[in-house]
């Protein structure tokens, strides 16, 4: 997978997290013990995945090799 999808999953996924945080939130507020539970298990594997993304995106970054200098991207040869 390329490094822009994968990022694209996780700009996703950090928003889900943001939502379900929000949402948690609100169930603890509202005196809804059980749903709250139930969304702080699913931030955890929110951000396991998260983490999981992360790890690709740095495998696919390092598989690219290293990004190329200012001069070779200019087309000036470095002495």
């Amino acid at each position: 997978m390329s490094v822009e999808n994968l990022q694209a999953i996780r700009e996703y996924l950090v928003k889900l997290r943001r939502e379900v945080a929000v949402g948690a939130v609100e169930e603890i507020d509202g005196e809804f013990r059980n749903n709250a539970k139930r969304s702080i298990q699913d931030l955890v594997s929110i951000q396991e995945t998260i983490e999981k993304v992360d790890r690709a995106i740095a495998d696919e970054t390092e598989a690219a090799g290293p990004e190329p200098s200012v001069y070779e991207t200019r087309g000036i040869r470095e002495i």
